[in-house]
């Protein structure tokens, strides 16, 4: 049996929390009041002193001003809280008298102020804390959003650089889920009233008439008076000071961006649906230069060498995919291609490539051609030279530290020392990385994967190491748990902890001891503890896979099952549900405690391709759950005939395409589903049309079908075929199984993926039932909604398969008889 979560079996006892698991007689299970009661964690981080800590504590879901902020709605619900980590009784207050709202923009270089963001009713604000004292001081400037890398970024203790919105408009990362609510009123009445209303795209060569909306700009600001100097105007993403501060580099939006011919929409081609280009603003001078206006520019890379003599930057010539860039390094104005007999590793989704300096010159992770794997090479003008080739395990890329002529990397279980000319040292046996947690809106994705000047490791004795460019220095901390941050110097570390029955505590942890700082979900102390059992079996290509089995809790008699697919998934330990709403759907405390059994299985792509999704789809879930009812540990525990899918997003796909393969479940659940890809590959949403300024979406959407989640390798006039063996929609006939279908009226998988599967199965008189939220858009928000979520899907399986503590009911057939043997008469309508 295994206890969720796997980081701690429970949390530590200390004189100031003593936290108690509830027994068996005691226990009661989590209900949907719980999660909508529910408080969370959010970011970390120390000062550059290492003395203060600030923390994100986000209050009672249920306590939110409104519920209309999308992802940002936990944003709506946090405070800010500042440790003093070297007093010698730490405890944490409140920063600043602002209240909710807050999340961290970023230190100043000595950690004496605090740049702080606030959402404030619909407003995005940008204010300035001393740490010392608490006392804040609201600036009057619209911060941009934080989209690939920094908006701000500090100049001094007294000035820092800002993106600035002059339109005052909230972004619209913020603004997503009130954004239909502000706009369309206003285009109907301008349409009511005569004066029309409309907004145009274009293709070829009319893609320029989109309306781009206005610009922003490049500030200097004064810290501790507000006062503002103009340096920039532009449509800037991003920026990265130089070294010595003498030079800011910026990312701007450049033209819009279309696929030509047969050329691939996201995936290699990438994510962005405007060009990326690269400015120079000498902040002496003021003069600006446009270095590489040929290229397209990876936005995932804008990284100066530690003198700031070089940048490196990795480009593609127009309309190419980025697997056909290049590595270039900018030097004196000139731009100069390295790393040519190198292929960088790229993520995709968005493409990213991993990089470091060791001294002045470029480190990229990658392979020459014939290379087994991909290793840490220094690039230049000339051949690259492999550091880790000779390295008996591939190095974890997510831990590298540069210092001097050498590179510190961890391979396997160990920690190695490499560099140009000089034999492999290993460091340590037995270390791993620690998991770091940074601000999220102070830093955009870039800046997840650039250097940093030391790093944290846990060693074989469980000791805590920092490792930097002078090499592995253990120190007195020795930690249990999860450690999402450390300071600067090593004296102290940041540890949090989830026990089973989902409470999260936050303690401070020092060599002469552990002081507990913050605790939520304090009274889910009572609820039964999330018990997950695995299921070991094989996957598509022979590879062994773990699924994963919750279980309600005992004395119940045998539960029904659900069992939650979502292809594409693999689950080497339990999976975990989400913090507030983006954790909501289906989650997995409120199913058990309802008294289900739930099923998790892993179904990772066959070959890494999701290219045919829905062939074989029943078949591999009939094998997970037919391993899981021979099972000796689940008899008289689970009624595996009773049984139900159900699933969100790209799992409502998997929900309905399984239904077109078998009869086995009495009921099923889609949420936010995809029933045809070709519909969904042709429908950006209405929010795209609304608000031309974000750009042309359908590249995002047509990408998403064709390249990433599904993998359909083109458009559909090029795979016809495969579009139509892969829709569920097309196959509705096939459908005999009760089909309830949720969806929020404005999500990106637009709303008509549920109601044409709902019209097929309406046509045949088949049980089917379509609920339309007008308030919910991918997640549901409204506390409202998730009540009645909740209320419909128990009532549905309910009906279908009995009280969770009904006895045994008769098998159903398994997979292949919903095309197999013929189709009863359809049902009358009720």
């Amino acid at each position: 049996m295994r206890i969720l979560p796997r980081r701690a079996a429970g949390l530590a006892t200390t004189a100031a929390c003593i936290l108690v698991t509830a027994t068996s007689a005691t226990a009661r299970p989590l209900a949907v009041e719980d999660l909508l009661r529910q408080e969370s964690l959010g970011a970390a981080a120390f000062d550059p002193t290492g003395r203060w800590l600030v923390f994100e504590q986000r209050d009672r879901y249920d306590t939110a001003p409104s519920y209309d902020l999308y992802n940002a709605q936990a944003l709506a619900l946090t405070r800010l809280k500042i440790v003093d980590a070297h007093a010698s009784a730490p405890a944490p207050r409140d920063l600043a008298e602002a209240g909710r709202g807050l999340t961290a923009a970023g230190f100043s270089p000595r950690g004496t102020r605090l740049a702080v963001y606030r959402l404030s009713g619909r407003r995005w604000m940008l204010g300035v804390i001393t740490l010392a004292t608490g006392a804040i001081r609201w600036l009057d400037v619209t911060p941009e959003e934080v989209r690939r890398g920094r908006v701000l970024q500090w100049l001094s203790e007294d000035a820092f650089l800002l993106l600035e919105r002059p339109d005052q408009r909230t972004p619209s990362s913020l603004a997503a889920g009130f954004l239909l609510s502000d706009r369309l009123p206003a285009l109907w009445a301008a349409a009511a009233d005569g004066r029309g209303a409309h907004t145009a795209f274009g293709s070829g060569r009319y893609l320029d008439i989109r309306e781009r909306g206005p610009g922003n700009r490049l500030i200097r600001v004064d810290a501790g008076t507000g006062a503002t100097t103009l340096l920039a105007e532009g449509r800037f993403i991003d920026l990265e000071l130089s070294p010595g501060k003498d030079r800011v580099a910026l990312f701007e939006s450049g033209a819009d961006l279309q696929p030509r011919g047969d050329s691939p929409v996201r995936g290699l081609a990438g994510t962005e649906t405007e060009a990326t280009r690269l400015s120079i603003l000498d902040l002496r001078s003021g003069r600006m230069t446009a270095p590489c206006p040929d290229f397209d520019i990876l936005p995932n890379l804008l990284s100066w060498s530690p003198s700031g003599r070089s940048l490196l930057l990795y480009t593609r010539a127009a309309h190419g995919p980025w697997s056909a860039g290049r590595l270039r390094l900018l030097q004196n104005g000139r731009l100069e291609t390295v790393g040519a007999d190198l292929t960088p590793q790229l993520d995709t989704n968005p493409v990213s490539i991993w990089t470091d300096w060791l001294g002045e010159a470029p480190v990229v992770l990658g392979r020459r051609r014939g290379a087994p794997r991909d290793d840490w090479h220094v690039v230049g003008p000339r051949a690259s030279l492999n550091l880790t080739g000779g390295l008996p395990e591939a190095p974890d890329r997510r831990l590298r530290v540069a210092g001097g002529s050498s590179l510190m990397v961890l391979a396997g279980d160990s920690l190695w020392r490499v560099g140009a000319g000089r034999p492999a040292e290993r460091l340590a046996a037995g270390a791993s990385a620690l998991p770091f947690a940074a601000f999220k809106r102070a830093e955009g994705g870039r800046l997840v994967r650039a250097p940093t000047s030391a790093a944290w490791v846990r060693l074989g004795d469980g000791a805590v190491a920092r490792l930097s460019g002078d090499g592995l220095s253990r120190t007195h901390l020795t930690l249990d748990g999860e450690s999402p941050e450390l300071a600067p110097s090593g004296a102290a570390a940041l540890r949090r902890r989830t026990d089973a029955q989902g409470r999260t505590a936050l303690d401070l942890v020092r060599p002469g001891g552990i002081a507990p700082l913050a605790l939520v979900n304090a009274d889910w102390g009572e609820v039964d503890p999330l018990v997950a059992e695995p299921i070991r079996h094989l996957g598509p290509d022979g590879q062994p896979l773990v699924s994963w089995l919750f279980l309600p809790p005992r004395g119940t008699g045998p539960a029904p099952l659900v069992v939650r697919p979502y292809l594409g998934d693999n689950y080497p330990a339990p999976p975990e549900d989400r913090d507030l709403q983006a954790g909501f759907l289906q989650n997995l405390r409120v199913l058990t405690g309802r008294g289900y059994a739930v099923l998790a299985p892993s179904l990772p792509n066959p070959g890494g391709i999701m290219s045919d999704p829905g062939t074989g789809l029943a078949g591999r879930l009939d094998d997970i759950v037919d391993l899981a009812a021979n099972d000796a540990r689940f008899a008289g525990r689970v009624d595996f005939d009773r049984a139900a899918l159900m699933g969100w997003s790209f799992g409502g796909y998997t929900v309905m395409k399984t239904l077109t393969q078998t009869r086995r479940y009495r009921a099923a659940v889609s949420v936010a589903g995809v029933s045809d890809f070709l519909i969904h590959w042709g429908q950006p949403g209405v929010e795209s049309f609304v608000a031309p300024e974000q750009g042309y979406l359908g590249n995002w959407i047509t990408g998403g079908v064709e390249r990433t989640q599904p993998s359909m390798l083109g458009p559909p006039w090029a795979e016809r075929d495969r579009y139509l063996r892969n829709s569920a929609l097309l196959e509705a006939d096939k459908i005999e199984t009760p089909l309830l279908m949720l969806h929020g009226a404005f999500d990106l998988i637009d709303s008509a993926q549920s109601a044409a599967m709902y019209t097929a199965l309406f046509r045949q008189a088949k049980d089917a039932q379509l609920v339309m939220y007008w308030g919910m858009i991918h997640t549901a928000n409204a506390p409202g909604d998730v009540r009645d979520i909740y209320r419909r899907v128990f009532d549905f399986l309910d009906e279908h398969l009995g009280p969770v503590s009904a006895a045994h009911a008769p098998a159903h057939p398994r997979s292949g008889s919903a095309s197999g043997e013929p189709k009863p008469p359809p049902r009358p309508p009720t």
